[in-house]
């Protein structure tokens, strides 16, 4: 015998409070649209209508995400996402093949989820990654005299929206699964050939980037290049390369990244406690993306590619690549390590990467 639920309807949470919400009921919040399409019915010579069908994930957690956090609020989220733009030869999906795209004025990129990425999110990974940017969001408080109003306390690039769009039916439908996520170079002069964008994770092998190679390299690591804000087709290759690790050392032995001792003291307290909660979940694989604002001298950092979940293929592939199995010789510990061991190698790295001015 079947029993009823209660209240199959909860009340609706408004405010910061709603990212905390694990009811299943606030899970997905699905609509369908049609539109015109300029294909013509051969039969009719009417244009052909288009069934169109959208899924939002988290929705009542996201709105008060994008709430707390962007300032035009989902109005300007909406006008954002109304001009996105593909990348073709920008950011490549690894192993994974997954398609970016960046809106218009330079705000969010969308990145399509692969299975993987998608259950880890709509798991266990979801609401906790609700709970630690609530957590992470600034506070009213007291902002008198000496007192400075306190700022975020993540480095992670916000996800602020993720959804499915089906298009057809049937047999012809195509789904798609993506996120969309804050950009953390927008609004930032980072391109330069002096000191480019570099996507670090703290590991050696197999991550050196040529200018000529950009985003061919064979690691499975994504080429963030959808990150940089780079307009896709600029002549400037070298500027839109994204190096890598290795890149990042040779630079900085004649060229080193300096900060204050208070900035160091605050990158790596954020660092922490993001790669904490990230070890914590069973992810590994981020990436911090860097870059050097020319306009204000300022280190502009932040995690990416954090849904990578320590499944069993990754387990699999850390042991091929420890062992030399398949042959080669193991030249450097691997890229996919454990969740503890990436965070502790990612941890020390960083502080490597980046050092205190000289007193």
């Amino acid at each position: 015998m079947e029993t009823q639920n209660p209240n199959p309807n909860p009340p609706v949470v408004d405010g910061p409070d709603a990212m905390l919400l694990h009811h299943r009921g606030h899970l997905r919040h699905a609509f369908e649209v049609e539109s015109t399409s300029d294909a013509k019915d051969a039969k009719t010579d009417a244009k052909t209508r288009v069934k169109t069908a959208v899924t939002a994930y988290y929705p009542l957690q996201f709105d008060a995400l994008r709430e707390a956090s962007i300032a035009d609020g989902d109005e300007g989220f909406a006008a954002s996402l109304s001009e996105v733009a593909k990348w073709d030869g920008g950011a490549k999906g690894g192993k994974s093949g997954s398609l970016f795209g960046k809106t218009r004025d330079d705000r969010f990129i969308v990145k399509q989820l692969t299975r993987v990425e998608l259950n880890a999110f709509l798991g266990d990974f979801g609401p906790s990654y609700f709970k630690h940017v609530r957590e992470s969001l600034p506070h009213e408080g007291d902002t008198g005299e000496g007192v400075t109003a306190p700022t975020t306390t993540t480095c992670l690039a916000r996800i602020v929206g993720a959804y499915r769009v089906s298009v057809g039916e049937g047999v012809d439908e195509v789904s798609i699964d993506f996120v969309v996520i804050e950009n953390i170079f927008n609004r930032r002069n980072v391109t330069s050939p002096e000191w480019r964008t570099y996507d670090l994770k703290g590991s050696l092998r197999a991550r050196y980037n040529n200018d000529d190679d950009a985003g061919d390299m064979d690691d499975g690591c994504p080429r963030h290049s959808a990150h940089t804000g780079i307009e896709p087709g600029t002549d400037n290759r070298s500027a839109r390369a994204v190096l890598l690790d290795e890149n990042l050392q040779s630079k900085i032995a004649t060229d080193p990244v300096l900060c204050s001792l208070e900035s160091k003291f605050a990158l790596d307290a954020i660092l922490a406690r993001d790669t904490a909660f990230l070890a914590n979940e069973g992810v590994m694989d981020y990436s911090l993306l860097a870059g050097i604002d020319r306009g204000t001298d300022e280190l502009v950092v932040g995690v990416i590619d954090y849904l990578r979940l320590y499944t069993w293929d990754k387990q699999l592939e850390t042991y091929v690549k420890f062992t030399g199995v398949l042959g080669g010789g193991v030249a450097a510990e691997p890229t996919v390590i454990s969740p503890v061991q990436y965070r502790r190698r990612f941890r020390k790295a960083m502080a490597r990467y980046f050092v205190v001015v000289p007193s």
